[in-house]
Parts: C-alpha cells; sequence; structure tokens
C-alpha cells in the first residue's frame, strides 16, 4: 500500500471517528446532560421562558435553570436543556385546565437538586398531585424541542422539562 493510500484511509477513519463523536454529543441523555444540569445556575428572569414556552401565559413566577451540555470542541450539534419551576396565575391554571384533556402523571417530575427546594413543602412529591397531557406537550416550546410538562393545579405551579439542538 502506498503512503498516499494510507493517510486517505487515515483521514477517513479521523472523519468517522469525528463525526461519531458529533452523534454523540447530539443524542446526550447520560451523566453528561445530568452533570450540566445539577450544576447550572438557578436563574429568576422571566423572559427566556415566556419567549419558549408562551402557552405557560403570565405566570405569576419562575425558577430555572438551563444551558448547554457537552463539549465545545467536539464538532456536531449540540443539545440544549431547561428545567423550570413555575408559579402559575388562577388564569394561566383555569385557561390550561380547560383547554387541554389533563390526566394524572404516572410518577411527579424528577427536578434537579437545585430547584428541588422550590417544589418541597407544598406536598408535591405525592403521585396524583401532578398533571399532564400529551397534546400539551406536543409543540409546547421551540420548535423542534421536546418537552415534558407537568402541572400541579390545586397549587398553581408547573414543572417543564425541555431538551433541544
Amino acid at each position: 500500500m502506498r503512503a498516499w493510500q494510507k493517510l486517505i484511509r487515515l483521514g477517513t477513519a479521523l472523519a468517522v471517528a469525528a463525526t461519531a463523536a458529533g452523534c454523540q454529543a447530539s443524542g446526550m441523555t447520560g451523566s453528561e446532560l445530568t452533570s450540566a444540569i445539577e450544576t447550572a445556575d438557578v436563574r429568576t428572569d422571566r423572559t427566556p421562558i415566556a419567549e419558549r414556552f408562551p402557552r405557560l401565559g403570565s405566570f405569576v413566577e419562575v425558577r430555572w435553570v438551563g444551558g448547554r451540555a457537552g463539549d465545545e470542541r467536539v464538532p456536531g450539534p449540540s443539545t440544549y436543556f431547561i428545567e423550570a419551576v413555575v408559579t402559575l396565575s388562577p388564569d394561566d391554571v383555569a385557561r390550561l385546565a380547560s383547554s387541554f384533556e389533563l390526566t394524572p402523571a404516572a410518577s411527579p417530575p424528577r427536578s434537579p437538586a437545585s430547584l428541588t427546594s422550590f417544589l418541597e413543602g407544598r406536598g408535591l412529591e405525592e403521585r396524583g398531585r401532578w398533571w399532564t397531557s400529551t397534546e400539551l406537550e406536543a409543540g409546547f416550546g421551540p420548535s423542534g424541542w421536546v418537552s415534558d410538562v407537568f402541572i400541579a393545579l390545586d397549587e398553581g405551579v408547573a414543572y417543564v422539562s425541555a431538551r433541544g439542538e
């Protein structure tokens, strides 16, 4: 085998490895994503949440973490995340309850440690307090994002867990 053929094979192998690494970053669901979520700073600014999730309405308060997971040096799409505890207005609770067919959630949302304190003490750890809707979740966030939305109707609280590229 000639030297130029070896170089072409080496270049091809490197290109395949870089593509695989980029694909892994875009489909991230493991410990790297969990670490990024757990270490993100809690924010209280409303605008990023209101703009991305307009179905929440004119909510009263929000505590959220968000960011990008993965290594910036790895080529390919990035995985972005948002986890948010949202205090809804009574009008928003009524609108969501009447606009979507809500069903009891199989289990409470799993929040990162940084947001847990905003859910504790309200009895929201109990099964049966949270409601969800596939209709509500469809198209809930930015285009191409996947969102899990939980609503505690009696408490006027929504929990949003969203991922996108």
